[in-house]
C-alpha cells in the first residue's frame, strides 16, 4: 500500500517538475509551390519567413520583436545558384531584405561564417539586424506588406536560379551556423535557437519552354530527314527494278 502511494506521489511530483513545452519557430517559404515544376535558368523570387507555432507558454516573440536573424539557404539534388552568382550576394541583385533590418548583408557559399551542413550544398547566407530596442516586429507594415502575419515574420526575398534540369531538388532555410548560437535573437529574451527548426521545400526543375520547343523542332527535323532519306532510297530501288 505504501509503495502504491509512493508511486502516485512520485508521478505527481514529476508532473510538476517537468518543464512546460516552449513555443516553436520554423522557417518557411513562399514563391515556389511544394511539388511543383520550375523552369531552368529563370530567377525565382523566393520569400523566406520565420513562423511562430504556439506552445503551452504562447509567447510570440515575433510580435514583441526579433533583433537579428542569421539565415542559411542550402539545397540537395540538382543545382541551384542565385542571381549574380558566383559573386558575393549583394542587394538588390541577389536578395531584398525586410526593410525593418537596418543592417544586413549576404554570404557567399564559401564564406567562413557559413559552414557546410552534411547532406546539403551551400546556396546563400544572410544576416539581418534591427538596431532599435524593440527589433523587427511582425505587426510592422513592412512585414504585412510582404505577406507576413502576426505569427509570421518576413526575413527577405532571395532570387534563386535553378541551373540543372531533370530531377527533384530540396531547398532548406535554416541557421547560418547550425553549431553556433544567436542565429535568432530576441531583445530581452536571448537567442531562440533551441526553439527554432529549419524548413524545407521540394520541387523539380524542367527545361524552359523555349529550350523544350527547340528540342521538339530538332526532333521533328530529324524524323523528317530520315523519312525523306528512306523515301529517296525506295525510289532508287524502284527505278533499278524497272
Amino acid at each position: 500500500m505504501r509503495l502504491g502511494r509512493l508511486a502516485v506521489l512520485t508521478a505527481v511530483g514529476c508532473l510538476f517538475a517537468a518543464p512546460s513545452a516552449r513555443a516553436n519557430y520554423q522557417f518557411s517559404f513562399t514563391g515556389i509551390t511544394p511539388g511543383s515544376t520550375v523552369p531552368l535558368g529563370t530567377p525565382i523570387p523566393v520569400k523566406v519567413f520565420l513562423n511562430f507555432v504556439p506552445g503551452t507558454d504562447n509567447n510570440n516573440y515575433l510580435a514583441t520583436g526579433i533583433q537579428s536573424v542569421a539565415l542559411g539557404l542550402r539545397f540537395q539534388g540538382g543545382n541551384l545558384t542565385y542571381t549574380g552568382s558566383p559573386a558575393t550576394p549583394t542587394t538588390p541583385l541577389n536578395y531584398t531584405p525586410n526593410p525593418d533590418w537596418t543592417i544586413f548583408s549576404g554570404r557567399g557559399p564559401t564564406d567562413p561564417s557559413f559552414p557546410a551542413q552534411s547532406g546539403f550544398n551551400n546556396l546563400m547566407g544572410f544576416t539581418g539586424f534591427n538596431t532599435t530596442s524593440t527589433g523587427a516586429q511582425s505587426g510592422s507594415t513592412n512585414n504585412t506588406n510582404n505577406g507576413g502575419t502576426t505569427t509570421s515574420l518576413y526575413i527577405g526575398t532571395f532570387n534563386i536560379v535553378p541551373s540543372t534540369p531533370g530531377g527533384p531538388v530540396t531547398l532548406q532555410a535554416g541557421f547560418l551556423n547550425p553549431s553556433g548560437t544567436g542565429n535568432v535573437f530576441a531583445p530581452g529574451i536571448g537567442n531562440l535557437d533551441g526553439q527554432t527548426t529549419a524548413g524545407t521545400i521540394g520541387f523539380t526543375v524542367v527545361p524552359e519552354p523555349t529550350s523544350m520547343a527547340l528540342v521538339g523542332m530538332a526532333a521533328t527535323g530529324f524524323v523528317g530527314a530520315m523519312w525523306r532519306k528512306r523515301r529517296a532510297a525506295r525510289s532508287v530501288e524502284a527505278s533499278a527494278a524497272v
